[in-house]
């Protein structure tokens, strides 16, 4: 079940996601309608949609379990709200030098992951 926290209501009504085969679920500070997906409008804090709010409609429903996809500032969120049990992290073989559009970004080819003490070294040759 797709879930989004869009605090102002701006996802594209053409986004892909409005015309899958589930219809999402919209966390908003503003409330509206969208056309295609299920919009609820919860509580904020500082412009930010209150996720123990959100995650409690979410639980509620039955839902106890998210995979968290977003950038550094939602993953912060819900770092600091305490809200996280285990990570996953997903490593795509691109480098987002120099774009801030990562389907710009150039690809590596033949990527390889190894281990350097406590630390992973992800490597390739850059595709051209």
């Amino acid at each position: 079940l797709p879930v989004v926290l869009d605090c102002r209501l701006k996802l594209p009504r053409r986004s892909r996601l409005l015309r899958g085969p589930r219809e999402p679920i919209i966390f908003t500070l503003r409330g509206g309608e969208l056309p295609g997906a299920e919009v609820l409008k919860v509580s904020g804090r500082g412009g930010r949609i209150d996720l123990h709010a959100a995650l409690s409609v979410l639980c509620k429903r039955g839902i106890g379990t998210l995979l968290l996809e977003g950038g550094p500032t939602v993953h912060a969120s819900f770092l600091e709200a305490g809200l996280v049990d285990e990570v996953l992290a997903f490593i795509a073989p691109k480098f987002l030098g120099g774009t801030d559009d990562p389907n710009a970004a150039p690809s590596l080819d033949a990527p390889r992951l190894s281990r350097m003490g406590p630390d992973f070294l992800f490597s390739g040759r850059l595709k051209f």
